[in-house]
């Protein structure tokens, strides 16, 4: 391994860079997964998450629950420390939370290494890698991987981009007109009737864009939709 994935990563244009130069250090460090986080927080104290992952599919859902991130003391320990974290079963037991460690430990989050750098602007860059192995005993394994994720945090501490490619994917036609309505303040049966599809429908599209922008409110997503302009302007009412 050289530093092109660090660097490509610092210089990533878009999601699937991100996603390549996150894997092939992940790979290189001997861990099946990966996690990137964006944590906002606002003048309130309330924080909001964005996340890349190769999490498998049936774990991406509580992946972005924004509740989860808050009860979860990995996902606690980074937002409110800078120092890295190597963590177990132990460190869930020892929190309290012995039942989240054991949501994720048949996907395969059974141990990691995780660190954490400022953004600025009450934003924090985490990174994670994952794995169900045991860690090494070795104390110059485990300086290794914490050097390793460290250096791959300061580049995309670097990179003005980074943060901004949260999400990059633009949402559907359909997702956008059910969040134009949702930002209208409309009911999820007055959607339906509006676009002539099922209520369940309109509640599987707005749970997808729940996920997507790492949120749990109907108010919450219809700021970010609009913060991050994924709404077409002739579909905005």
């Amino acid at each position: 391994m050289n530093l092109e994935n660090f660097e490509g990563f610092g210089a990533a244009r878009n999601r699937e860079d991100l996603h390549a130069h996150l894997k092939a250090v992940a790979h290189w460090l001997d861990f099946e997964l990966y996690t990137l986080v964006i944590a906002e927080k606002d003048l309130a104290g309330n924080y909001k998450f964005a996340s890349l992952s190769n999490a498998p599919d049936a774990w991406q859902s509580r992946q972005n629950d924004p509740q989860l991130a808050i009860e979860d003391p990995v996902h606690t320990h980074l937002r409110e420390s800078h120092k890295p974290l190597i963590w177990t079963q132990d460190t869930y037991v020892q929190a309290g939370a012995g039942p989240l460690w054991e949501l994720g430990a048949p996907y395969g989050y059974k141990v990691g290494v995780a660190v954490t750098f400022p953004l600025g602007a009450g934003r924090k860059l985490m990174i994670g890698i994952d794995r169900h192995q045991s860690l090494s005993s070795d104390p110059a394994k485990t300086v290794g991987l914490v050097s390793a994720l460290q250096l791959l945090a300061a580049y995309g501490q670097d990179s003005a981009g980074i943060a901004s490619m949260f999400p990059t994917k633009p949402l559907s036609n359909k997702q956008q007109r059910v969040m134009a309505l949702v930002a209208a303040g409309k009911s999820n049966a007055v959607i339906a009737e509006i676009l002539d599809i099922s209520p369940d429908t309109v509640a599987f599209h707005i749970k997808a864009v729940f996920a997507r922008l790492g949120v749990s409110t109907r108010q919450q997503a219809a700021l970010e939709v609009e913060r991050l302009g994924l709404i077409s302007p002739e579909l905005m009412i």
